[in-house]
């Protein structure tokens, strides 16, 4: 059984790659890629400034639900740059830990002291 799969993958791995719409070769589309996606390419860091500005609501939304993670968001993204990924986890995991508590920010950071 194994010795017929590989007579029947061999004459398709022989076979020339289809031809591109256009007439374009691999060679050319690759060109292409390396010019647009070139290594030495500066790349921007810093997200844009609506990014940034949902960062902070969303960080100062966190900080009238639990106050003490809302404040350390708020430092850590001033300090190292708006980062929405870290918000959004952060304020996740707040509110699943107060759904978890009941909703009552004073019983949840009790557990945690």
């Amino acid at each position: 059984m194994v010795a017929l799969r590989r007579k029947s993958v061999r004459p398709q791995a022989a076979r020339p790659a289809p031809a591109l719409p256009g007439g374009q070769s691999i060679e050319d589309l690759r060109a292409m890629r390396d010019h647009i996606f070139h290594e030495d390419a500066p790349q921007d860091i810093r997200p844009s400034l609506p990014l940034r500005i949902a960062a902070q609501s969303i960080n100062l939304s966190l900080i009238v639900t639990a106050l003490p993670i809302g404040a350390a968001a708020l430092t850590y993204n001033v300090l190292r740059g708006e980062d929405m990924t870290f918000t959004a986890r952060l304020t996740t995991l707040t509110g699943l830990a107060l759904a978890i508590f009941g909703g009552d920010p004073s019983s949840f950071f009790g557990h945690l002291i």
